[in-house]
């Protein structure tokens, strides 16, 4: 257990009495694929526990306000879960969360964290960096210009609602959907998308866009590589 804790996000850097102290206030939670294929974790509900993912991986699945669009990610331990949910203007989970093999999760209360929070500076500035980085990724979203190119688009918003670099994504949405998001016709969409698939970026399905490897996919937007002919006509 030591050594999954000290693995931990936020808890990285800790003494063994510090870990001792955390392994003492969490309650351990055990799940499994096949007997809760649905949500433990529902988006929009009260969030008052920190959440860490110990052994095992969870889909996160975040869908938009107007349920266009639905995006799904496997999380893969170590991981934690929200930890800018357990304050803010809204104290409520953004993603549900469910079981993609058998998980271990290590539940902390919003009370414990508070007061590891006041009393370690190892926790405190890990949660720190924690939410600056989060911080510093929207802004990077904000500034950044949007591309003329329609892949480069469509592979950045898969990116924007993604959490993990790597691992593949899914995102669900008619075809129709995606193409008045990025204000083009659904043939060019279509024809895109269809382009990307045949370069391995993508793999389609009926309403489903699967990206099988995401660091492919984030080179290629960094590089701009896309090739021949970029986006059809």
């Amino acid at each position: 257990m030591y050594a999954i804790l000290s693995r931990l996000p936020i808890l990285q850097g800790m003494n063994g009495r510090d870990l001792a102290m955390i392994q003492e206030m969490a309650s351990e939670v055990h799940y499994t694929a096949q007997v809760h294929p649905k949500p433990f974790i529902h988006a929009h509900t009260i969030c008052n526990m920190l959440y860490f993912l110990a052994v095992g991986s969870l889909v996160r699945r975040i869908t938009s306000p107007d349920g266009r669009f639905v995006l799904e990610e496997v999380v893969t331990a170590p991981a934690i879960i929200e930890p800018e949910s357990l304050y803010g203007l809204q104290c409520t989970f953004c993603c549900d969360y469910m079981a993609h093999t058998d998980a271990t999760l290590l539940v902390l209360s919003k009370q414990d964290a508070a007061l590891m929070v006041t009393r370690n500076d190892v926790f405190r500035m890990n949660l720190l960096n924690h939410l600056s980085a989060q911080i510093q990724r929207l802004g990077e979203q904000l500034r950044r210009p949007s591309p003329e190119a329609v892949w480069m688009r469509i592979g950045h918003m898969i990116n924007d609602l993604s959490i993990s670099p790597t691992g593949p994504k899914t995102l669900r949405a008619k075809m129709e959907d995606l193409a008045d998001h990025l204000h083009e016709t659904r043939l060019t969409i279509s024809r895109t998308l269809g382009m990307m698939e045949k370069h391995g970026l993508v793999e389609l399905r009926r309403r489903e866009i699967t990206v099988p490897d995401t660091k492919r996919l984030t080179r290629s937007l960094l590089h701009a590589t896309l090739s021949p002919g970029q986006d059809p006509a």
